[in-house]
């Protein structure tokens, strides 16, 4: 089985970034490849996801067998859940395509050289100008999904990386099921142009009578509905869209959605996500580094999409129409409950309690020798290898923690009073003294502090609101008495240190891996 999965545009590199914490948690399939595509090279919300992709990988890497410390991420009894699912970069060590250069508009890339009717064509198609034929594409298409999508087109038909990577991954899979999910916004620029024209793009590859594995490919996509609004721009005429704009661009969106089902079976299962109030970012920025949005509750939804897709049941489907996936829910408050992915409360809970565990309650642990009380299980099962002979490794998993923790205090921080009660309260661990930003509303505690204890206590909540019982002091107690247990599998150096957190910090006690 082969599986993709790619985020066009911002907010679908968003809901990657979603995605990429459950994954950390083992909610999955067991490999994936994942790209994104996103004209603005230096867009901040591309940037994070990056960021946070290689994050993984390196961790992956540096634990996955070939050093003193290992992580056992087998199929067998001693497997640890987190961190399983095999990540892999669309382009060797990179995960983002731009279709055009950075100082290209549409003017340059399909308005040369045109015959007087076609440049006719050209000027009763897009307007003149900096609207849109002068429009420079180096920060993104700014709400223009027409000209996005034409710029695409443009791209798709020339011999470009994207297409024939994909084509590869679709066509040599020795006969094997190819599964690929997309997932965009219906109301920006690039994600808007780049959804339904690459899903056409791949349908037409697969259906293509001298493709080689006709028959096994599957492609789903999450459209994104309009879910967040922000400020006005500084200077009006600025050609960017604008909150008001956002609805009426997803009503014309889902008509032409409409009409591509009627006409072609392009996608196998089809999920539409939005949220009503909006999340309100308080600022405005068109695109590069400072397109920075913070994590936002709607794109931890549309990840349990995509693990829902990547992991279903073909042969138990058994459908011929195209199943359009909707999800609604009344009332205020999140809850474990209201996810509609199986194991989410489990696996995605430990992963959060895991990893603010590491951080603030055994990592410094490390760095002690002393076996006086028995109070360091670490040593035990690290016997006499040392931190500073390991740094690389650690630096790895340190930083798929903090990940793992910013994005979810931020998720939690953004919903506001729409969160409470909340799956998880990420409060006790930040740091009262960060100067909230609209792109960094919360910043964590870096390191130990006297209270970490009873925030970890407080840390994940049942659905009725109760802090779940499991606390600090029982997380302990089963690291010093049973670590040897909780290490079990095939795990090394360090990685049985990490296997042991890892299953005592389970939300009833120690788990399944």
């Amino acid at each position: 089985m082969t599986n993709i999965l790619i985020g066009i545009g911002g907010t679908g590199a968003k809901v990657v970034e979603a995605t990429l914490g459950l994954f950390s948690a083992g909610l999955g399939p067991r490999d994936v490849t994942i790209g994104l595509i996103d004209q603005d090279r230096a867009n901040g919300n591309v940037n994070r996801t990056q960021t946070r992709l290689k994050n993984l990988r390196r961790f992956q890497r540096l634990w996955g067998g070939k050093s003193a410390s290992t992580i056992d991420w087998s199929t067998g009894k001693g497997k640890v859940d987190f961190g399983s699912i095999a990540i892999s970069e669309l382009f060797d060590d990179n995960a983002l395509w731009c279709p055009e250069g950075d100082d290209l508009s549409l003017a340059n890339i399909i308005g040369r050289d045109l015959s007087q009717q076609q440049s006719d064509l050209f000027d009763l198609l897009f307007m003149p100008g900096e609207e849109e034929q002068d429009l420079e594409l180096g920060e993104g298409y700014r709400g223009r999904a027409h000209v996005g999508a034409a710029a695409l087109i443009a791209a798709m038909l020339e011999e470009n990386a994207l297409t024939k990577k994909l084509r590869d991954l679709m066509g040599t899979a020795d006969r094997e099921s190819v599964r690929i999910f997309l997932v965009g916004s219906a109301f920006g620029g690039t994600g808007a142009a780049g959804f339904p024209t690459l899903a056409r793009e791949l349908h037409r590859i697969r259906t293509d009578s001298e493709f080689s594995n006709r028959n096994g490919v599957s492609i789903g996509g999450a459209l994104m509905l309009p879910y967040f609004g922000f400020a006005r721009p500084d200077k009006e005429g600025q050609p960017v869209v604008t909150t008001d704009e956002l609805l009426p661009k997803a009503r014309l969106a889902l008509e032409y959605y409409g009409r591509l089902f009627e006409t072609e079976q392009t996608f196998d299962r089809f999920y539409v996500l939005g949220w009503d109030p909006f999340f309100n970012l308080g600022y405005h920025q068109p695109g590069n580094y400072e397109q920075r949005n913070p994590p936002l509750l709607t794109e931890l939804f549309a990840a349990t999409a995509a693990v829902e897709f990547l992991t279903h049941d073909e042969e138990q489907d058994g459908r011929t129409e195209v199943p359009v996936m909707l999800s609604a829910r009344a009332g205020r408050g999140i809850r474990w409950s209201d996810f509609p992915l199986p194991g989410a409360e489990e696996k995605l809970a430990q992963l959060i309690r895991f990893s603010a565990y590491w951080l603030y309650l055994s990592e410094h642990l490390l760095s002690s020798t002393s076996l006086l009380g028995g109070g360091n299980w670490t040593q035990r099962l690290r016997g006499r290898m040392k931190p500073i002979d390991h740094q690389p490794e650690l630096e790895a998993l340190r930083n798929v923690c903090r990940d793992v923790l910013n994005w979810a205090a931020a998720t939690q921080k953004m919903s506001g009073d729409r969160w409470v009660p909340g799956p998880w309260d990420t409060t006790g661990f930040h740091d009262r003294g960060h100067e909230e930003t609209p792109i960094e509303p919360v910043a964590l505690l870096g390191d130990r502090f006297p209270d970490a204890e009873l925030a970890f206590d407080r840390l994940v909540r049942a659905d009725n609101g109760e802090n779940q019982l499991r606390g600090s002091a029982a997380v302990y107690e089963a690291l010093v008495n049973d670590a040897e247990s909780l290490s079990r599998g095939n795990q090394q150096g360090y990685g049985k240190v990490v296997a042991a957190a890892y299953r005592a910090t389970a939300l009833h006690g120690e788990g399944q891996g």
